[in-house]
């Protein structure tokens, strides 16, 4: 993938390039880590069927499962059903 990506220049390190993260022992550890215009550019690049799959996941689109339940959650919180329940209860 870096001989392919080289080619068509397209940088293989993003800003987040030595990025800190906390590990579960408790020490600062660097790694490297891809952005959000990172991601998508590795899946489109990436030679796997199912990186349209990941693509559609990761950026909510109304096809996936995530984009339908958000769709639904707003037209929920819209439609002013819950400013009606009282919280806490069943009814």
């Amino acid at each position: 993938m870096k001989g392919k990506f080289r080619k068509e220049s397209i940088e293989l390190v993003s800003i987040t390039n030595h990025f800190k993260f906390e590990a579960p022992d408790g020490k600062q550890r660097k790694a490297d880590a891809l952005d959000a215009e990172g991601v998508r550019t590795l899946a489109t690049h990436y030679p796997n069927n199912r990186a349209n799959a990941f693509l559609n996941w990761f950026t909510y689109s109304d096809n996936s499962i995530d984009g339908q339940s958000k769709k639904k959650a707003y037209t929920l919180i819209k439609s002013g059903l819950l400013d009606s329940m009282e919280p806490g209860t069943v009814r």
